[in-house]
């Protein structure tokens, strides 16, 4: 069964003069499985197929609210066990997870390629979670797969032919890249001189910087060579998930 899921997520841009809150942005995936669960302590979602729950995305980890950033989990990882109980699917884990009382820990038995991992943390309050304004985007699929927003820049990254593209820009939510010439269909190359294979990597090189650390970005149109620098700003809000 195919499960639609819809990303609420924070561009931590202030809409100047109008709110002081960050907003947040729809980005509508597709997901074979059977349904979808969001574990929001570390902003991750869930989906499981075949006996086997799976991680489909990991939001960044300064997303996440305070005392959770460090919480290991990457897409594509496996969840075995819940609290030392076996999970096959993302029913099981939800039932599970929910007969957690809050401020009990959640620990998770995981697999990843070939090693087994544990994770653990304390359940969260859903009061604590941060709140943010909402923001509606549409994105066509323009043959662009593992479509995600860069947290704080105002941009919405795909994977396009091997190559990251960037698939639309957030009207008003761009102001950290400053009067950079950034546009819809252009090609994302490298970050501080760091090659990029993906996405993934992407965000592996991008989470490893602290706030106000300088980004320099090099990227591409057709066959001009550019490149812009922004100071990389805090993001702050939560990630919604709804189901069609």
């Amino acid at each position: 069964m195919k499960s639609v899921m819809r990303f609420l997520v924070v561009s931590a841009m202030v809409i100047s003069g109008v709110f002081s809150a960050s907003a947040q942005t729809f980005v509508q995936r597709s997901v074979e499985g059977e349904g979808v669960f969001i574990l929001p302590e570390i902003q991750t979602v869930l989906t499981s197929a075949r006996d086997t729950v799976t991680v489909v995305e990991v939001l960044p980890k300064d997303l996440r609210p305070g005392g959770y950033a460090e919480v290991e989990l990457m897409q594509k990882d496996q969840i075995l066990m819940l609290n030392a109980r076996r999970v096959k699917s993302v029913k099981e884990f939800e039932e599970r997870y929910g007969a957690v009382k809050v401020g009990d820990e959640v620990k998770l038995g995981i697999r990843r390629k070939a090693e087994l991992l544990i994770a653990a943390f304390k359940k969260i309050d859903p009061e604590k979670m941060p709140k943010g304004r909402k923001v509606m985007i549409s994105l066509g699929g323009d043959g662009a797969d593992d479509i995600r927003p860069w947290m704080g820049t105002g941009l919405i990254l795909g994977l396009s032919e091997k190559r990251i593209k960037v698939m639309d820009k957030i009207e008003g939510h761009t102001e950290v890249l400053g009067s950079a010439d950034i546009q819809k269909n252009d090609i994302i190359e490298s970050i501080n001189g760091k090659k990029l294979e993906g996405l993934d990597r992407l965000f592996e090189v991008y989470d490893k910087l602290a706030v106000g650390d300088k980004v320099e970005v090099s990227y591409s149109r057709g066959d001009k060579r550019m490149q812009l620098s922004f100071s990389k700003p805090e993001a702050r809000g939560r990630m919604i998930l709804r189901n069609n």
